[in-house]
């Protein structure tokens, strides 16, 4: 097969055929062609714009107002769920976009969370909040309100979670033995760690390197971005790394250590430089979207975004598909809708309702 390539300042969109599932030896570095004469169903009806918008929930202030939208998910019975990462709740809607009921708060105490990072869904309906002390919470919907479950420690500071089957993908660094991927059971047992982190000549500078996404696809794979490095990888959840791509024409960020009494740093993204916001699975198959930001003016935080484009890909032969150049940023899917979050100039998230019956 050929690999897969991502064009630079742009949102990814891998989408595949079991059927047409190929698989590069370990190391190889992925190439693509640009293919426009077919497409899933799903891409189809987004190149038509056989979509339209159902709602938005999100407002400047008062009681629909949130904080920063760092994930959501969708559920069998057409309800979503939001995380508020800013506000520490984890919110749930109604399949029309109702509130039915929200829970957490800042702490440390069960159903608490502190600076929550993701949310996952797992096969049993039950959501897992991810955040920065280290934690997952396990919250499971009764009816129309959410109830704690229990939680469970994991070894470093996720950046982001999947779920394969009853277990639980958590994209983290974990000092020591230098991994970028741990996999723990549902109980919060590690089963395993794999992955390399970025080079680097200092610490910092390898960490912000290896900061990333991952997408749990079919048949046990593990689809591995980094935030701010040009290579992105396809694993086993054993750890077996299939292939690696990487995205031309991509402008990093770059980390200088400060001179001074003190140890400190300065991220510098001049005018251009990209950054890989999210991965998220969607519906049909083998599919995957790889969010990247651009930025229109110099900055010197490394995670300062100014606009996104979208391009689509086939993950089983690396085929570049089509760039969805005005595609709503997709933050997760189901059948027949798909949910865009915006965070500017307030947070919003936007349901919009899919046609894939082709023409």
């Amino acid at each position: 097969m050929s690999g897969l390539l991502l064009a630079a300042g742009a949102a990814v969109v891998l989408a595949g055929s079991m059927g047409a599932r190929q698989h590069r030896a370990t190391g190889d570095v992925a190439t693509a062609r640009v293919r426009v004469d077919t497409a899933p169903a799903l891409l189809a009806s987004l190149r038509r714009g056989d979509y339209s918008r159902q709602f938005r929930i999100g407002s400047l202030s008062g009681p629909d107002a949130l904080g920063l939208v760092e994930s959501v998910a969708l559920d069998e019975k057409g309800r979503f769920y939001v995380l508020d990462s800013r506000n520490h709740r984890l919110r749930m809607y109604g399949p029309g976009g109702d509130l039915l009921h929200e829970t957490g708060g800042e702490g440390q105490g069960p159903g608490e969370f502190g600076d929550p990072e993701d949310l996952a869904l797992d096969r049993n309906g039950r959501l897992l909040v991810a955040d920065r002390n280290r934690r997952v919470s396990i919250f499971r919907p009764i009816g129309d309100s959410l109830r704690y479950e229990h939680q469970f420690r994991i070894g470093g500071t996720p950046w982001d979670t999947c779920v394969l089957g009853d277990r639980l993908v958590v994209q983290a660094i974990r000092h020591g033995d230098w991994t970028i991927i741990d996999v723990y059971d549902l109980e919060g047992n590690r089963l395993r760690s794999f992955g390399e982190m970025s080079p680097g000549r200092t610490l910092i500078e390898r960490e912000t390197f290896s900061w990333g996404n991952v997408a749990c696809l079919a048949d046990d794979r593990v689809l591995y971005v980094p935030r701010h490095s040009n290579r992105i990888a396809l694993y086993t959840v054993e750890g077996e790394r299939l292939w690696q791509a990487e995205m031309p024409n991509y402008r990093p960020v770059t980390v200088e250590e400060l001179s001074g009494k003190r140890r400190s740093f300065r991220w510098t993204s001049p005018e251009g430089t990209h950054g890989a916001l999210r991965v998220v699975p969607l519906p049909g198959g083998e599919v995957a979207a790889v969010h990247l930001g651009v930025r229109d003016t110099a900055s010197t935080g490394p995670h300062d975004v100014q606009r996104r484009r979208t391009l689509f890909y086939d993950i089983g032969t690396g085929d570049l598909l089509w760039n969805g150049v005005d595609v709503p940023p997709l933050a997760g899917a189901s059948a027949g809708r798909f949910l865009a979050i915006r965070q500017l100039p307030y947070p919003t998230v936007t349901a919009y309702r899919l046609d894939t019956r082709g023409r």
